[in-house]
């Protein structure tokens, strides 16, 4: 049976199809040809890309360049040889390297035909093959022809009137040999050559056959002959090169000539016209001279000249003439004489216009081509008008009170002069008519234009109404202009009219009375009465009381009876209240003056008041054993009577005697002071042998009064410590202790001691109340016992290494608890428990190769932050190294680099090797070897990458200095060089052949490795093998460089051009230093040697420094500079800063600067470094002598100077302003004068006269008199004149002696100077004593000032009068009084004068409160007979001084003042206002508030008015969900006591606190918050309907938020392979279906199942909720992601407790939270359903199953990695959670299947299937054999016919045509296979 299916599988095999081989016999085939085809040559053919198709080559190729290289092969693989035809290449034969040999011209051949040929080598049998392609080799166009103008210059004319974009010219032909837009040409107009052409006309080209081009000039603007009659253009043709920078220019010039065109109006060539005239000027005066001519200059025409617009007709032409086409004339007045006071000249501010007009003139004929040009006369005027007054009469009325200076009211005279300037100055002059004389001037004296004239009084005192000559007085003001001529006058007639001028007068100057403090209301005092001279109702008088106190009195006011006032009780007055009232006793007339006397009214006392003491008890302690009180007992008791207010010591009837009058022991244990109140003991006071621990003592105060009062009070005292209690001791109120860092919880620090002196010891209780460390230490409550707090960790802190901490020791005795407090100050230690670290963990560095063994390659840094460290270095495993193909090696890494223990360096210790060692990786670690025993093992590592950059010995070698260790080649350039200048050749020779190298190539950058590495650092937990797949390895050829770095520009190509053939560098273009950022290029080229495969090549790093040149001049900020200094600046006063700057660098951009030309000897430059230009020293500017300078400033670079220095200049023009330095001199050395003592007022005594030669306000000069000595007031000067006249009236002032006055000339400058000189006057006596004094001080209304509270005898002022009288003499000497007629109550009663010196003092004590202000009269007298005196008032104000504090109105049981504010209000809100008050006054009463408590937060500010209101605003957030009420502490206080910050609590008993309480009110303003967001979280696959899946809570901070609204927005499922986000499209289904899967309660939040998920497997579901308050529509509301995964239970882990489900549900949440924290990891623990643990099918009842799933950010876990996370084994944290919360195990929620257990029958039936399968498979073999058979003996027995198998559709196919195509691989259940009878593998088989 195995024979037959052998058989049928070597059938397959062979596949005896009809004409066809087996697969054997076509392997043999194969083989038979191969060995057939040995001996043929076939031949050599191109390779694509090197067969020159589509080649082409620019035209300025150099020759020598190669171009190409041409590749080919042979089959049999030999070598081929190239050819190529034609003059322009060459090929090289053996490489196919391909030379241009002959130039190439576009323009002469655009296209080359060559052709190119491969032979390869001649076979054994065969020749050699040869192959041609012929091609085709277009010539690419360069740029390498210029534009060519047809003409070098053009010249043609145009009309001026031609119009805009009018063609003008056309003629210029362009042409361009070059091809495409190399023979494009744009035509333009160079403006910086031929600006003014450029800007009139325009060019464009226009092309008109190729490279053939016609210039085209349009006008672009107007031309105007007049203005310019020839325009020249330069034109630039510029073809349109394709190469940037690469186009080709040629210029040509055009001259345009313009024809002038009769277009223009006459032209006025000295306009404009401003002349100047005087005024009655003569006629045929003349103006100005005219000049006018033709605006058409080409061809111009005569003119005529008119006047027009001359209303008034002043002027005329005379003498016009027409010279040279010029035409010039005259204006002249004419016969109308000029008068500037006309109102048309007035109108127009003295200005007169009129035109002049120009007409063109066409046969004498005037023509309408004129101009008509304006001219304005200036109007000089002269003095030809008189002042006028506004009126010739006046009359008006005024009071007969009117004082010396006032001017008359009503009065309006008003005097005009029409003329301007000096012309219209006038003088005033008063001439009395009648009844006027010495009573008025007139003022001004003198006046300019139009100016108010007033008339003031001189003499006040002659204006009586009561003198009838005196009702009517007239005068007459006389107004002079230039002469008598020019004057005018006016009369003035005065009526006087009657006023209330006299005072109510006492008839003593102040009264006193007393009165008996008990007498009766209604009592009359006195009466007092006053006169008034005045009749009718200003005679009428009435009376009134003032002052403090007047309300106990009464005074008739018709009568003055004097009154003790009606108050409603038996008596209105108190002696003790107030013994003495000073009162204003003033009488007042009907006209409303009034006149006050000082009333004093002493109170005399009555004792009506018993003693009253302080205390109404008195409590004290007394030491057992003790002597005395300590402190002292005093007992106080005051009296009333006789204690006058604010005054002490008490009258006889106030004193007060005290006694013991109960309670003593009986030999009188306590004694009394009698008249001390001093309570004492007589002797020690033993409570033992007394047998009485208190004592009660009854003391009395009796008084002196008669009859006698009293008044007793009880004084408890206490032996001991019954009613006290002494606070604690302690042994020492500080102590100092060290404390070592990290000391153990619980550790023993100190035990602190304290005693009780009254009580137990072991009663007191300490405890912490403060300092630094409360955080660190705790107290024992009983011991005292200070140690380490548990949790503490004490850790030691470089910046504060010091504590502090307090520590309070309570007793517990009565009535009040006892405190003692001592402080501990702890320096905690340092030990060395922190490990060091690495600066890096990971170390990257790059050596050469060629390193030298012993460099120093790296130093690894690493720090510790204890202060005892000592850091050792090592290097530590694994050490790898591998090769350059980047296989690691079986070496020892620590063989190449040693580390320095002590400072990190690595050190090369063996020889590099790139090709075996291409990057070495180890780690390096740091141990701390001062670690504390209880911290060993302090160590960091970090890991080490050292790259090995190659260096091949057999690459170009570059000349010196580079070499492979250090390829760097270094030149310098200077900048500006032409281009195609040679900077640098490269040489390098081929160290294999030892030739020249003649290939070099600039280096495309490339990011060096470093950069690769650095980009993407490895982190610290990156392992070796990982690291080194980040490194990308370079061949052999590559050189890494560390020093690689980016070249400076862009495109390193557009700046520098190499040879390729001779290495020579060339800038394409020049290279300005100052534009380059960088001063330094960098690039790379390499040396090439060898051919394609065996190319070998170096790299050099060329770094080429661009050295800076002197190409720039410096330049002066500003083109010049012009300055404006006073006169008097010096040195070393700067006078001007220049600056200029030069682009060059270095010496070259060093600029120094110095002063050249006129003033190089005024002007200096002290540091030529600076441009500050000073004034040079010992040198005065004097504008008077010189008023400008011009210098010049030079600023040179190149300070050492050289040929290339540059320079530029500016110039400095100085204008010296004038100041005020030259003072006013007097024209004669000395003056005296002479006057009688009855000269009138206004009497010219002499004049005087200074000059100043100074400019402007400097030199107007003013006089005054600045020392009038004894006749100040008397005599004055003139400020304008210098004249001296009489002011007053020098009465007694005659002596024989002169009084010398000192006159002052002063200028007006700003800042003044001023002379002063003496003058000696002469007054002649005439009448004895006729000197009347005078006060100097105190002057009209002057107030003194002395503050409150002031000594007695302090001075207040110091009075001063003079006498005109000589004071040597009675009639001179003055004495001073106070004048005590009463009128001023009395004021005078406080202060006392002096009578020689005038000195003010005080006799009593001034109290501000009481009394603000006092009046006093003063009174000077002289000797003389008569006497003569003076009086004036002085008022004394009272200032005050800071006595008060400031306080808030409240009594100390007062709440809160209560405010509110709303939350969230804007800083700057004001919450509400308060004040305090304070009595004082002005500055004394201001107020400063301070918040001293309630606002840590510093949410709220107080701001202070003025009026010492306080607001109250808001400083920060306030946020009612964050605090909901404030208590807030302010004080107030002096503004300067308060201090920057106070914190204090709230004391009610003082008053300069209150609280105030803030109510926060709520708004909505904050939205509901979920408890828990981006919720995840899972639901059982086949979970019941309505399962809670998670219940939402949302809390909304609000207070009246109301209750919280949840809402489903939407669902989604999202389906995703194994949930991942990759590895799957994902789905997302959004359908209502969807959104109808879970249910959310809109009240409570639970969301539920609404159907089973058994359509919803591998997602899961994302829902948004919202949650919100009120109404849904405008309320705020918060947002929530929930992601439940739809869960097998076969996709579960499930924990196994150790305890029941009752146990273990609660602490699920901290089991969760646990695991999570232990992870590490973004990832959610989501715990399902706890039940019992089921083992082996039964329930365990004392163990609990919960099963859970882990959730990442995106995606689930499934159970592999769940199992690895959450192996305990692997993670010591979640090992001890695991403890923690009894978890006994891990284990599958569903358990995995178990395998079957097969028993014997089930092993039987199977092996009978078996058996009955190989019978069925041998039956069907033996039949297909057996068919097999049957077929080949039908074929033998009948050759024609063939058998067919049976189709698919079960009909036989039969044909007579053998077709063998199909192959035994290509059958298929339906292929017909023949047989034929001559396959001798079927038979043979068969």
């Amino acid at each position: 049976m195995w024979n037959y299916f052998v058989i049928f599988l070597l059938c397959l095999v062979a596949n005896p199809l009809s004409g066809q081989k087996s697969l054997f016999e076509s392997e043999i085939g194969g083989d038979e040809n191969r060995r057939l085809n040995i001996g043929v040559n076939l031949p050599p053919k191109f390779l694509p890309g090197g067969d020159m198709e589509g080649f082409s080559l620019p035209e300025d190729t150099a020759v020598g360049t190669i171009v190409y290289r041409l590749r080919g092969e042979d089959p049999e693989g030999s070598r081929v040889a190239y050819s190529i035809s034609g003059d322009h290449l060459s090929v090289v034969r053996n490489t196919g390297a391909v030379t241009l040999v002959k130039p190439l011209d576009h323009e002469a051949a655009a296209m080359i035909e060559v052709i190119i040929t491969l032979t390869d080598e001649k076979g054994p049998t065969a020749e050699p093959n040869i192959v041609s392609i012929r091609r085709e080799i277009i010539i690419e166009d360069r740029n390498d022809n210029p534009p060519k103008f047809s003409e070098p210059s053009y010249t043609f004319s145009v009309n001026e009137t031609i119009g805009v974009n009018t063609q003008v010219f056309n003629k210029i032909l362009i042409s361009d040999a070059d091809s495409g837009s190399n023979g494009e040409i744009k035509l333009t107009c160079l403006k910086q050559k031929s600006p003014e052409g450029c800007e009139k006309f325009a060019v464009r080209s226009q092309r008109i056959a190729p490279g053939k081009f016609a210039g085209i000039v349009s006008a672009r603007s107007g031309l105007n002959y007049e203005e310019s009659s020839r325009f020249t253009l330069v034109l630039q043709a510029e073809d349109l090169a394709k190469e940037p920078g690469s186009a080709l220019t040629s210029t040509a010039t055009i001259t345009v000539e313009v024809l002038d065109v009769q277009d223009q109006p006459p032209v006025f060539l000295n306009a404009p016209y401003r002349p100047v005239i005087q005024e009655n000027s003569p006629v045929g005066h003349p103006l100005m001279k005219v000049l006018v001519r033709d605006g058409d200059t080409g061809q111009p025409r005569d003119l005529q000249l008119d006047i027009i617009d001359d209303p008034l007709g002043y002027f005329r032409v005379s003498s016009f003439k027409m010279n040279d086409n010029i035409g010039s004339a005259t204006i002249v007045a004419s016969d109308n004489p000029v008068d500037r006071e006309d109102q048309v000249i007035l109108r127009n501010g003295g200005t007169y216009s009129f035109g002049l007009k120009a007409t063109e003139l066409v046969g004498n004929k005037p023509v309408n081509d004129f101009t008509v040009e304006n001219v304005t006369v200036m109007i000089i005027d002269v003095n030809d008008q008189p002042p006028v007054f506004n009126q010739a009469q006046y009359s008006i009325g005024i009071p007969e009170n009117l004082d010396i200076g006032e001017a008359l009211p009503g009065l309006d005279m008003t005097v005009s002069d029409s003329d301007t300037g000096v012309h219209s100055q006038f003088g005033l002059e008063l001439i009395p008519l009648r009844n006027a004389d010495n009573i008025f001037e007139v003022h001004p004296m003198s006046a300019t234009g139009r100016t108010p004239v007033l008339i003031k009084v001189t003499g006040a005192d002659k204006l009586d109404y009561e003198n009838p000559d005196r009702r009517e007085m007239v005068v007459q003001v006389i107004a002079r202009g230039g002469g008598r001529r020019l004057s005018s006058t006016a009369t003035l007639t005065i009526l006087l009219v009657d006023v209330n001028d006299n005072n109510p007068i006492f008839e003593e100057p102040s009264y006193s009375f007393n009165v008996v403090e008990n007498s009766a209301p209604g009592l009359l005092i006195a009466r007092l009465s006053a006169t008034d001279a005045d009749s009718g109702v200003y005679g009428q008088l009435r009376y009134e009381l003032r002052g403090f106190g007047s309300e106990h009195f009464s005074v008739n006011a018709s009568t003055g009876d004097l009154s003790v006032g009606v108050c409603g009780l038996s008596t209105c007055l108190d002696y003790e209240d107030q013994d003495i009232f000073t009162l204003t006793f003033t009488a007042i007339d009907g006209g409303g003056k009034s006149t006050s006397v000082p009333l004093t009214i002493k109170i005399d006392d009555v004792n009506d008041n018993p003693p009253v003491f302080e205390q109404n008890q008195y409590r004290r302690l007394i030491q057992n054993r003790a002597i005395d009180f300590d402190p002292q007992l005093v007992l106080k008791a005051t009296d009333k009577d006789g204690m006058r207010k604010g005054h002490s010591p008490p009258t006889q009837d106030g004193r007060i005697s005290y006694s013991i009058i109960a309670g003593n022991t009986a030999d009188n244990l306590f004694s009394i002071g009698r008249d001390s109140g001093i309570l004492d003991v007589t002797r020690p006071i033993n409570a033992t042998e007394l047998g009485e621990v208190r004592f009660v003592l009854t003391v009395r105060a009796t008084d002196s009064g008669t009859p006698p009062q009293h008044a007793d009070t009880v004084v408890t005292i206490t032996v001991g410590a019954v009613d006290g209690n002494d606070p604690p001791i302690f042994q020492q109120s500080h102590y100092h202790i060290n404390v070592v860092e990290r000391a153990t919880p619980d550790s023993f620090v100190i035990q602190l001691n304290a005693t009780d002196p009254d009580g137990p010891t072991e009663n007191l209780r300490y405890r912490v109340v403060g300092g630094s460390a409360v955080d660190w230490f705790t107290v024992d409550e009983v011991s005292g016992i200070v140690r380490v707090a548990r949790g503490g960790a004490l850790q030691w802190d470089q910046e504060s290494p010091l504590l502090t901490l307090a520590v309070a020791a309570v007793d517990q005795g009565q009535p009040i608890a006892q405190t003692a407090t001592a402080t501990l100050t702890i320096q905690v230690e340092d030990i060395n428990d922190k490990p060091p670290s690495f600066d890096k963990q990971l170390f990257i560095h790059h050596v050469a190769e060629v390193t030298a063994v012993g460099t120093r390659v790296l130093a690894l840094g690493a720090s510790d932050p204890d202060t005892s460290s000592q850091l050792r270095f090592r290097l530590t495993e694994p050490f790898q190294i591998r090769n350059k193909g980047g296989y690691l090696r079986n070496e020892i890494g620590s063989e190449y680099f040693s580390i320095s223990e002590t400072t990190g360096i690595l050190t090369l210790t063996k020889p590099l090797d790139h090709e075996n060692a291409a990057v070495v990786m180890f780690r390096a670690e740091v141990e701390d070897m001062n670690a504390s025993q209880e911290f060993p093992n302090q160590t960091d590592v970090a890991e080490v990458a050292i790259y090995v950059q190659a260096h091949t010995d057999n690459g170009p070698i570059f000349s010196p200095p580079w070499s492979p260790a250090h390829p760097i080649i270094r030149a310098e350039v200077v900048e500006e060089q032409d281009p195609g200048i040679i900077f640098l050749t490269l040489q390098a020779h081929d160290p294999v052949t030892g030739l020249l190298i003649s290939h070099f190539e600039l280096v495309d950058e490339q990011k060096p490795i470093s950069e690769a590495l650095t980009s993407k650092q490895p982190d610290s937990g990156t392992s070796l093998e990982s690291l080194f797949d980040q490194i990308r390895f370079t061949n052999d050829t590559e050189s890494v460089n560390d020093t690689a770095k980016s070249i400076l520009d862009p495109d390193i190509s557009s700046l520098i051009e190499l040879n390729k053939l001779t290495g020579e560098l060339t800038f394409k273009r020049r290279i300005d230093y100052e534009e380059l950022v960088n001063k330094s290029l960098q690039f790379q080229v390499q040396a090439i040697a060898g051919e394609a495969e065996n190319r070998r090549m170096s790299l050099a790093t060329v770094k080429l420094d661009i050295l800076d040149a002197n190409d720039n001049s410096p330049q002066f900020a500003e083109e010049e500079y012009k300055v404006k200094i006073p006169e008097s600046i010096h040195h070393p006063d700067v006078l001007v800063t220049v600056s200029a700057t030069d682009k060059d660098s270095g010496k070259f951009g060093q600029i120094l600067y110095f002063v050249s030309g006129d003033g190089a000897d005024l002007f200096v430059i002290d540091d030529p470094t600076t441009g500050i230009v000073r004034v040079a020293p010992n040198v005065s500017l004097d504008r008077e002598k010189q008023p400008s300078y011009t210098f010049t400033i030079i600023a040179a670079d190149q300070p050492q100077g050289s040929e290339e220095q540059q320079r530029s200049s500016v110039l400095v023009m100085v204008e010296l302003i004038d100041v005020n330095d030259n003072a006013p001199a007097f024209t004669q050395s000395s003056y005296t004068a002479v006057v009688p003592e009855n000269a009138p007022l206004d009497w010219s005594v002499s004049q005087v006269e200074a000059v100043d030669p100074d400019e402007q306000e400097g030199g107007i000069v003013e006089y005054s008199l600045v020392n009038g000595g004894r006749l100040e007031g008397l005599l004055t000067v003139m400020p304008n004149t210098g004249s001296i006249i009489v002011k007053g009236p020098l009465t007694g002032k005659g002596r024989s002696e002169p009084y010398v006055l000192t006159l002052r000339a002063q200028d007006k400058g700003e800042s003044p100077l001023f002379s002063d000189i003496d003058i000696n006057v002469y007054v002649g006596d005439i009448t004895p004593n006729d000197g009347v004094p005078s006060f100097v001080k105190p002057s009209f209304d002057e107030k003194a000032y002395i503050v409150e509270e002031a000594p007695i005898g302090s001075i207040v002022f110091q009075a001063l009068a003079i006498d005109p009288d000589d004071p040597a003499t009675p009639n001179g000497r003055l004495t001073y009084k106070f004048l005590d007629d009463g009128t001023l109550g009395s004021d005078h009663a406080f202060f006392e004068i002096h009578p020689a010196t005038g000195v003010v003092t005080t006799k009593a004590r001034l109290d501000r409160e009481s009394k603000a202000s006092y009046t006093l009269i003063l009174v000077a007298r002289d000797q003389g007979t008569p006497s003569q005196q003076a009086t004036r008032r002085l008022n004394i104000i009272v200032r005050d001084i800071d006595d008060h504090p400031p306080q808030f109105i409240r009594t100390p049981y007062d709440g809160p003042l209560q405010f509110s504010v709303l939350e969230q209000v804007e800083p700057g809100w004001c919450v509400d206002q308060l004040r305090a008050s304070d009595p004082d006054q002005g500055e004394n009463a201001a107020i400063e508030y301070l918040i001293i408590f309630g606002d840590d937060a510093g949410v709220f500010t107080l701001e202070r008015n003025p009026d010492n209101l306080v607001r109250l605003l808001v400083k920060g957030t306030i946020d009612r969900e964050v605090v909901d009420s404030y208590l807030l502490t302010i004080k107030c206080f002096k503004p300067a006591e308060k201090p920057s910050e106070l914190r204090k609590m709230y004391n009610p008993q003082d008053t300069s606190e209150i609280q105030v309480k803030i109510t926060v009110k709520d708004i909505d303003d904050n939205d509901p918050v979920f408890v828990q967001t981006n919720i995840t979280t899972g639901v059982r696959l086949n979970a019941p309907l309505h399962t809670e899946v998670v219940r939402l809570e949302a809390i909304d901070p609000d207070a009246e938020s109301g209750p919280v609204f949840y809402k489903l927005l939407n669902v989604s499922f999202i389906r995703a392979h194994h949930y991942a986000s990759s590895g799957g499209d994902t789905q997302i289904d959004s359908s209502p279906a969807v959104a109808k899967t879970f249910d959310l309660d809109t009240s409570s939040g639970l969301l539920t199942t609404s159907q089973t998920y058994g359509l919803f497997v591998d997602g899961y579901f994302l829902l948004h909720v919202c949650a919100w308050t009120g109404e849904e529509s405008r309320s705020r509301k918060a947002f929530n992601t929930l992601k439940i995964y739809i869960l097998r239970d076969s996709e579960l882990m499930k924990f196994v407790f150790t305890k029941p489900p009752p146990d273990v549900k609660p602490i699920l949440a901290d089991f969760r939270q646990s695991v999570e924290q232990s992870l590490e990891l973004p990832l959610t623990l989501n715990l399902y359903e706890s039940q019992f643990y089921s083992r082996d099918g039964a329930l365990d009842f004392s163990s609990t199953s919960s099963c859970f799933q882990l959730v990442g950010k995106d995606h689930v876990f499934d159970l592999k990695d769940t199992e690895l996370l959450l192996n305990a084994e692997r993670n010591q944290r979640l090992r001890s959670v695991y403890d923690k919360f009894s978890v006994a195990n891990l284990e599958r929620c569903v358990p995995r299947g178990t395998l079957y257990e097969i028993n014997n029958l089930e092993i039987w039936l199977l092996v009978i299937g078996c058996l009955i399968g190989a019978m069925a498979l041998i039956a069907a073999l033996t039949t297909c054999c057996l068919f097999t058979r049957y077929e080949s003996r039908m074929k033998k027995l009948n050759p024609g016919i063939q058998v067919a198998e049976r189709s698919g559709t079960g009909t036989r196919r039969s044909s007579s045509i053998v077709q063998p195509h199909a192959s035994l691989l290509n059958l298929s259940p339906d292929s017909q296979i023949y047989y034929d009878g001559h396959s001798s593998l079927a038979r043979s088989v068969l």
